[in-house]
């Protein structure tokens, strides 16, 4: 990719491999930034609309501030991710869209300045017949212009993140990393249940293995025994034959083993 003039290669060209592997804790630290100016736009934000109209419910009021804070943080975030893109693929179009955004969250700024600053939540001065009309406080400007500069300082906290963190090879490998994570996690999720199972078998193949040798001694002995009792039926055959037949040795061989012949 070519780089733009001014700009070396190796910032728009995202061609570093130290670019594509931020380490952890920076990208914590973009986070921990981004949550800080959020809450700090969020307070300032209410501040201002609860001076302004003290009459609204809580929740009404907190949904308008989210709102407001999230536009707020969005915007400059995606300006500055718009930008760094735009630098990158020489885009005149994303160059347009950041001056859109960066015009919004300025026009959201100075409105809540100007909220501000009108509020009129001072004491009422004591005129001719007792009684005046409120008169705004003078702290109401300066309040006003620190929520401006905080509201500054967030917005372009918000940009620089957005523009240093835009990285579409780095997007890439993180997508890569994180589904080679949950690939990771599943196959060993399935090697602890296939190593269980294993087990499962290997136990019960134990145990069928011993049914079966206690089943084979079983029948051993049980074959011993009627061998046994078969040796000693043949003996009395034999000594019945021999007493009828008066003649004892015409009673051998008779029974014989089997195979024998």
């Amino acid at each position: 990719m070519t780089a733009l003039p001014g700009h070396p290669t190796v910032a728009v060209g995202f061609a570093t491999p130290e670019d594509d592997h931020p380490g952890r804790w920076d990208r914590g630290l973009d986070k921990l930034l981004l949550l800080g100016v959020a809450a700090g736009d969020a307070v300032s934000f209410w501040i201002a609309l609860q001076a302004f109209n003290a009459s609204a419910a809580a929740w009404q009021l907190a949904i308008f501030v989210a709102a407001m804070t999230s536009a707020a943080i969005v915007t400059m975030h995606k300006a500055g991710s718009y930008a760094r893109a735009s630098k990158a693929r020489r885009a005149a179009h994303g160059r347009l869209l950041v001056i859109t955004l960066v015009s919004a969250w300025l026009l959201l700024g100075s409105a809540a300045f100007v909220v501000r600053v009108n509020v009129t939540d001072g004491t009422p001065s004591e005129g001719l017949f007792g009684a005046g009309a409120p008169v705004p406080e003078s702290h109401n400007l300066v309040m006003a212009g620190l929520m401006l500069a905080l509201f500054l300082a967030g917005g372009i906290v918000a940009y620089a993140i957005g523009f240093t963190s835009y990285n579409p090879r780095r997007d890439a490998v993180s997508r890569l990393q994180a589904r080679l994570g949950r690939l990771d996690r599943r196959r060993r999720r399935r090697a602890r249940r296939l190593s269980k199972r294993r087990e499962a078998l290997s136990r019960r193949a134990g145990e069928l293995d011993s049914r079966i040798a206690a089943a084979q001694r079983a029948l051993d002995r049980d074959r011993a025994v009627l061998d046994a009792q078969a040796s000693q039926l043949r003996q009395i055959a034999r000594i019945r034959m021999a007493q009828q037949l008066s003649l004892p040795s015409r009673t051998t061989g008779i029974f014989t083993e089997r195979g024998s012949r």
